[in-house]
């Protein structure tokens, strides 16, 4: 009885052993047939990512703006390369931006392998600047319409605060320059207290590039009045900034500094460092730029300042070489400058290893970036406050103090006009600049002569240009 019931355990126990094999068989089998379905689906996505790149190959990714003949030539062969990611990146980068998660959107936009005609880049800058940047808004055709009217674009002239010898647009038509000079003359009514911002006319080629003259006013517009600072809008601002690239290279690549120091053939190497800005946008291929953009819209300007080192940094290593990969000798060419400018256009590194370099640098912060830009705007501040009291004092003329100490005015009056005369200390000075000054005699009990005089000295020079005219003349005493 005893052997038959183990019999029996045993023969339950096999067919128990034997069920689960052929489920694990059957599991096996689902897992293997679900594999292949998923290889599958990647296959048909590989090809149809495939498709869409030779589709954008033929510019679907860029907008009307862009000249489709420059299209061929724009990017290598080897850059035609696809990645089965690519959209799930982009997509990263939307909930990124969606969840605040900026640390997410900043690893995709410093590693994406977008084409800079992919499909995604037809909206990426445009939402990136929309949440960032508060782009929004449609204001652009009705300040289009009110400011412009019905004038031809051809009649628009460029605002004075762009940088007329970079006016790089990159692969825009004639009709996208023309898009572009409109924008331009439009931030320049709806933002007056820009005085010098050469890098406004290359970023909006650049942006034209993926949108519509209304979008890319939006996202300029954005930046311009960011809470960061993302684009020089001052003189001083603008010579403040190739100080702080100085002072950064000093600092965070000290071999190229040495490098430049020893070959310069000038005695400032200051000058070197006058046209760091023009590096990027004036000498590095398009697609290099549209990375380096990628990443600025996020991170601001410390990205120009990263990728300029990365530049000074490859300049070095590559000018050093002696042998068949680097033919070219930049160290015999006449001035470094040029040589810098010369080696972005040929850049002989991939945009990874550019990016790679510059992002690699240790300790390079906004904090930084900011202290030195403040040193040097106040810095450049004092001097021109100083040399424009200089030239105040210099031109000094109606009035000067006697020794026993109230003020004395020299002039003589003809003809109802009080004339500045030649005594009078320094006036020879600003008789240069705006002739014999003549100020029409008033009779008033507001003011004196002397109160006149001294007004017209407190006017900054660029103001005084012109001889005073009496306007208007009221003797009525007003209770």
């Amino acid at each position: 009885m005893h052997a038959v019931i183990e019999r029996d355990k045993s023969i339950s126990e096999n067919s128990q052993k034997e069920e689960v094999v052929k489920n694990e068989k059957e599991e096996k089998k689902e897992v293997v047939n679900s594999q292949e379905e998923v290889v599958n689906k990647l296959e048909e996505l590989d090809n149809n990512q495939y498709e869409m790149v030779a589709a954008e190959t033929e510019g679907s990714g860029f907008s009307e703006l862009v000249d489709k003949s420059a299209r061929e030539i724009t990017f290598s062969e080897e850059y035609y390369t696809t990645n089965a990611n690519d959209y799930d990146s982009y997509g990263a980068v939307m909930t990124g931006l969606k969840n605040n998660d900026l640390a997410v959107v900043k690893h995709v936009l410093r590693t994406n392998s977008w084409l800079p005609n992919h499909l995604c880049r037809e909206t990426l800058w445009m939402q990136i600047c929309k949440y960032l940047h508060k782009a929004k808004g449609d204001v652009y055709t009705e300040l289009e319409g009110d400011l412009l009217g019905d004038r031809k674009i051809k009649d628009i002239q460029l605002p004075s605060f762009v940088d007329f010898d970079n006016l790089v647009s990159y692969h825009l038509s004639e009709d996208g320059v023309q898009q572009l000079h409109k924008i331009l003359a439009i931030l320049h009514h709806t933002n007056p207290d820009i005085t010098y911002s050469p890098l406004l006319y290359p970023l909006l080629g650049l942006f034209l590039h993926y949108m519509t003259p209304s979008d890319a006013y939006n996202c300029i517009y954005g930046l311009l009045t960011s809470k960061e600072t993302f684009i020089i809008q001052t003189k001083v601002a603008y010579e403040a900034s190739k100080r702080v690239m100085r002072d950064l290279t000093k600092k965070f690549a000290k071999s190229a500094y040495v490098h430049l120091v020893r070959n310069c053939n000038t005695k400032d190497i200051d000058t070197v460092f006058d046209s760091w800005l023009w590096w990027l946008f004036s000498g590095l291929p398009f697609h290099y730029m549209i990375r380096v953009v990628d990443c600025f819209l996020l991170e601001g300007v410390k990205v120009f300042y990263r990728t300029a080192l990365s530049i000074l940094i490859l300049f070095t290593k590559y000018s050093g070489k002696r042998t068949s990969v680097a033919p070219r000798d930049f160290n015999a060419l006449s001035s470094v400058p040029q040589n810098l400018l010369q080696f972005c256009q040929e850049m002989p590194f991939k945009v990874e290893k550019l990016l790679k370099v510059g992002f690699g640098i240790r300790g390079l912060t906004r904090k930084e970036i900011k202290k030195l830009q403040l040193k040097h705007e106040m810095y450049l501040n004092s001097r021109n406050f100083l040399n424009h009291e200089m030239h105040r004092v210099a031109s000094h003329h109606s009035i000067t103090r006697s020794t026993s100490g109230p003020l004395a005015l020299h002039s003589i009056t003809t003809n109802n006009s009080s004339v500045i005369t030649s005594d009078m200390p320094c006036s020879k000075m600003r008789s240069q600049s705006v002739g014999i000054l003549a100020l029409p005699q008033i009779d008033s009990r507001a003011m004196m002569m002397e109160d006149l005089y001294t007004i017209w000295t407190w006017l900054p020079p660029r103001f005084a240009v012109c001889q005073p005219e009496l306007v208007v003349y009221i003797r009525r005493t007003w209770h």
